[in-house]
């Protein structure tokens, strides 16, 4: 049963749902030809070309975030645009499917999967299938653009790669290390927001759900702490980059536990939740 309910949810929830990854691919789109201007301007300033050349640095700049919000240092702060668009884009993506889905099969719902539990799990695996799609997608994208402009498809992080992100003066000890922060975190980041997202939707309504995920990432931004998920999601701020960065191990630590809870809570509130109440409201 469970693998019915998982087939129908990728059927109605990605497969039925394509046009929502019109927006992303675009941002994508964007954000790689972004990254080939910014490389192209610091080889015509003289600078040697050995960043900004491959798959991996290309990866890096788009997922990297920013260095931290000092405002007693000099140098100007960037707002991350595109880092936080596409952050914000798959959160809202996945945010009103299971609603809809709850909505309009309310009444049907314990016939059709033989109980709560069942039709929850099945949201919470078709959440991070999404969610793994939606990178796959910014992979994909990103490669093809590499391909299109003849930069080589590998993934070795030059060193120099920080003063794309005019962090001058910081060096990498291990920069080839910083390809698990740059592809795994950033998914399980954002695997773990957009489930904590959709169970707290069991409580409030999910655009407050939404709004509480969006200023979790705006906080990130601003202040490097461990306990703010959103750094996990800035391979910039990798404890391999500054030393006073986040360390990946407790990223994956930090990930796991909110998956674990946000399904479990999930699952304990949905068994008592009023469906009826909920599709008439």
């Amino acid at each position: 049963m469970f693998l019915k309910l998982l087939s129908y949810d990728i059927r109605a929830g990605i497969f039925g749902r394509l046009k929502s990854f019109i927006f992303p691919i675009c941002v994508y789109v964007f954000a790689f030809i972004d990254y080939m201007l910014h490389t192209r301007f610091y080889v015509k300033m003289g600078k040697p070309p050995v960043f900004g050349r491959n798959l991996g640095d290309a990866l890096l700049y788009i997922y990297g975030g920013m260095r931290e919000y000092d405002p007693t240092v000099e140098i100007r702060f960037v707002f991350p645009a595109l880092w936080m668009l596409m952050y914000l884009l798959l959160a809202y993506i996945v945010l009103y499917y299971p609603y809809r889905d709850l909505e309009e099969n309310g009444q049907n719902i314990l016939v059709r999967t033989g109980g709560r539990g069942l039709w929850w799990l099945s949201k919470c695996a078709w959440n991070v299938l999404h969610v793994s799609l939606y990178f796959l997608l910014g992979w994909g994208v990103t490669a093809l653009g590499c391909v299109i402009a003849g930069v080589p498809l590998t993934m070795n992080i030059t060193p120099n790669v920080n003063m794309l992100f005019d962090m001058f003066g910081t060096g990498m000890r291990h920069p080839e290390e910083l390809v698990l922060e740059t592809l795994l975190l950033p998914l399980l980041v954002m695997a773990a927001t957009c489930l904590a997202q959709m169970a707290l939707s069991l409580f409030i309504k999910p655009i407050f759900s939404y709004m509480v995920m969006v200023e979790m990432l705006v906080a990130s931004e601003y202040y490097l702490n461990p306990f703010l998920l959103g750094n996990y999601a800035m391979p910039i701020r990798s404890a391999r980059m500054i030393e006073e960065g986040v360390r990946f191990g407790m990223g994956c630590a930090i990930c796991a536990g909110i998956i674990g809870v946000s399904v479990a809570a999930g699952l304990i509130r949905f068994q008592k939740y009023d469906i009826l109440s909920r599709e008439n409201g």
